[in-house]
């Protein structure tokens, strides 16, 4: 038998799709074999074939999708971690005679000053401080790195900005709900970024679709763009050019880019507040038209919810809305509640309304914080009648000046009061600033506040501006104020999360010291005893340079002058003397203070000269406005003082009766402080529901609205005050 053999045909050989290297360098034709050719098998080369353009773009879109089908971390373990120390690591190759693998790591918190380092060859750790480059005195974080860890610590870096706003920024009023912002911070966390927004419900709204929720994320990016923003730079410089790294412009891009999607319908609240916040980064940054004009834009679109009140509030409505429960829960928006209030509680304001908008009460807070804006826009706006619109301004349109009282029939203009008109303003800025006083900031955790240190300043900035703009200039009495304004920022805990509309005060307070200075001591250098310390005033004006970029393009020259005086004032000797000289021809011509400069008086400095021990300057000495123990509060003579300078005085009267109701009591019970305390306390609060509920009757009787709110509110802190 015969075995048949069958012979399997040979197998196909691989060939690339392109020669190979060599062969390609020596212009010969290649038969393409791998692994390699018959031309580099012959002769012994090592045969290397060029993968594609096409080869190379798959196999990289292989490993795009290989990293993308890895298993995603679960959301609750990321959560867990988020604010876990981050460790990296590095590794590197060496290729020598021997291949060896150098593996470094560090380790760092995002939120803490320290790095350690693990070098391989010592087998230690090195813990390493970072330090400012410029000023080796002062830690910070490298803005290159800031986005970095905001992003690996998301949920801790934008809980610490919500804490900056509802603490400092939003002056005690803010626009949107803490509750909303961190159900926001949670979806941004566990969305996976495939529309599984719809999926989520918010407990107060069950439609939350994608376009809500942008538009609200609208308002975190820029709330968080403007509290980064007010609580201070990364970097402590000057330099104007370090500043596009910095994470509070990434965070107003994003939120620039999602207010551009919808700028065909700006009818929504939240994009209301957003550009108002838009509005305040702006004019930090230097972007005053832009600013004023967007600022303008938010104020049109807030008539309609505040004009159409007045017309519906007589017509039954569909639905009740409580002020009560906005007040309770520190919301902007009134929570549909269809039960009556409860008429037992304590705490209950018994105020219910018909509202024909749900975003009345956000529209009235937003015209509030728009009225700080106005004061900073009123002089270049209205020169003429600045002074009288920003105190009526600070009143929220309550209290204003009568013209024709002041005036009579003359023509009216604050840039140059007579003496007679100058002290009757100046008496009545001193009646209400004390009734404030009594009122609303009687206790010490009210004054740490940063409405407190608003309020003082404005109306520090009012008083300084009537003594500037009068005939007779009482250059003892301007430079008291600018001390107390001095004072003020430096002392008040709540100066460095400042406001920029808030700043006109400080500023023009440096510029009068600086230019008093000048005045006086070129014309009595060698009898001098007065002496003006210019080291807090540049501390002050650097640390508002580098928050806001409009002071810094604005005083910059202001900067220089300073830090160049307060070198040649530490240095005491007679030469720094003679160049301080110099100094001060070389500046004065770049400084434009005449606007703001109180030409000195020569009556007031011949005073100066011949009282050796004057005291223009002490700390003793400054205006106060707070009632002392023994003062005595008389409500016939501040009466007589409000009605000479008001139209309608009515409102002040009702404060300067309550007040000085309250000072009897106080001093009555004086005696015997251990014993009626708690009664006194009782007293008290009786008389300040008593007062809420009158300027509720006035308000009610002149149909104004907003002091139904102001009344309401003001009721409660009332309550919130004495329970504590």
């Amino acid at each position: 038998m015969v075995a048949e053999t069958i012979c399997a045909p040979p197998p196909h050989p691989l060939t690339a799709s392109k020669p190979c290297s060599s062969c390609r360098n020596l212009h010969r034709k290649c038969d393409k074999l791998l692994p390699s050719c018959s031309h580099c098998l012959k002769r012994g080369y090592t045969c290397t074939y060029v993968s594609s353009p096409a080869e190379q773009r798959r196999t990289n879109n292989k490993q795009i999708i290989q990293q993308h089908q890895q298993p995603i971390i679960n959301s609750r373990n990321f959560k867990q971690n988020l604010t876990k120390e981050v460790i990296f690591s590095i590794s590197e190759n060496q290729h020598g005679g021997t291949s060896r693998n150098r593996h470094y790591w560090y380790q760092y918190h995002p939120y803490s000053q320290q790095t350690t380092y693990h070098v391989p060859s010592s087998n230690r750790e090195v813990h390493h401080t970072n330090f400012h480059p410029k000023r080796p005195h002062l830690l910070y974080a490298d803005p290159n790195q800031s986005q970095i860890q905001h992003a690996i610590n998301y949920r801790f870096s934008a809980t610490q900005t919500l804490d900056i706003y509802f603490k400092f920024t939003c002056l005690d009023l803010p626009l949107i709900e803490r509750t909303k912002l961190e159900f926001i911070i949670d979806n941004q966390l566990t969305s996976d970024g495939n529309n599984g927004i719809s999926t989520y419900t918010h407990p107060q709204q069950p439609l939350y679709n994608q376009n809500e929720l942008e538009k609200d994320l609208a308002v975190l990016y820029l709330l968080q763009a403007v509290s980064l923003q007010q609580a201070g730079r990364f970097y402590d410089t000057l330099d104007s050019t370090e500043q596009d790294c910095l994470l509070p412009q990434h965070l107003f891009q994003l939120g620039n880019q999602l207010i551009s999607k919808y700028s065909d319908n700006m009818d929504s609240m939240n994009l209301i507040i957003a550009t108002k916040f838009m509005a305040d980064y702006l004019l930090g940054e230097g972007e005053k038209n832009k600013a004023r004009t967007l600022m303008m834009h938010v104020r049109d679109k807030l008539q309609p919810h505040i004009l159409n009140l007045a017309s519906n509030t007589e017509h039954d409505q569909q639905q009740e809305w409580s002020m009560q429960n906005c007040l309770d829960n520190n919301c902007t928006e009134f929570s549909h509640n269809s039960r009556q209030p409860n008429q037992n509680s304590s705490s209950d304001l018994n105020f219910v309304t018909h509202f024909p908008s749900q975003h009345f009460v956000t529209a009235m807070l937003l015209e509030t914080q728009l009225r700080y804006a106005d004061i900073f826009f009123y002089e270049e706006e209205r020169p003429t009648t600045f002074i009288f619109d920003e105190f009526e301004a600070l009143s929220n349109r309550k209290i204003k000046f009568s013209k024709s009282k002041l005036f009579g029939q003359a023509a009216t203009s604050c840039t140059d009061i007579s003496e007679e008109v100058s002290q009757k303003l100046i008496q009545a800025i001193h009646v209400g600033m004390k009734c404030f006083d009594s009122i609303f900031t009687n206790t010490v955790t009210k004054r740490n506040t940063i409405l407190f240190l608003m309020a003082h300043l404005y109306g520090r900035q009012i008083y300084l501006e009537i003594l500037v703009n009068s005939k007779v200039r009482n250059l003892s009495e301007i430079m008291r104020v600018c001390s107390d304004i001095m004072e003020l920022a430096l002392t008040h805990t709540c100066f460095p999360y400042l406001p920029i509309v808030a700043t006109k005060g400080i500023l023009m307070a440096i510029s009068l010291r600086f230019n008093y200075f000048v005045e006086y001591h070129a014309k009595t250098l060698e009898n001098s005893t007065v002496r003006i310390n210019f080291s807090d005033d540049l501390k002050i004006l650097k640390n508002l340079c580098h928050r806001f970029k409009l002071i810094r393009n604005e005083r910059r020259d202001l900067v220089k002058a300073l830090e160049s005086l307060v070198y040649l004032q530490q240095e005491q000797t007679p030469a720094a003397v003679q160049n301080e000289d110099t100094l001060l021809g070389n500046f004065l011509p770049l400084l434009d203070l005449n606007r703001d400069a109180a030409p000195l008086l020569p009556e007031v400095s011949s005073k100066l000269d011949n009282n050796k021990n004057s005291k223009v300057l002490e700390a003793n000495n400054y205006p106060r406005w707070t009632l002392g123990h023994h003062e005595n509060f008389s409500p016939h003579s501040f009466k007589q003082a409000v009605r000479e300078v008001l139209e309608n005085s009515e409102l002040m009267e009702l404060f300067i009766d309550e007040i000085a109701q309250e000072q009897i009591m106080i001093k009555e019970n004086a005696k015997n402080v251990t014993e009626n305390s708690h009664k006194t306390q009782q007293l008290l609060l009786e008389k300040r529901l008593e007062m809420a509920n009158k300027i509720i009757a006035l308000s009610k009787k002149h149909k104004d609205i907003s002091g139904l709110l102001e009344g309401e509110s003001f009721k409660k802190l009332v309550l919130t005050e004495f329970e504590k």
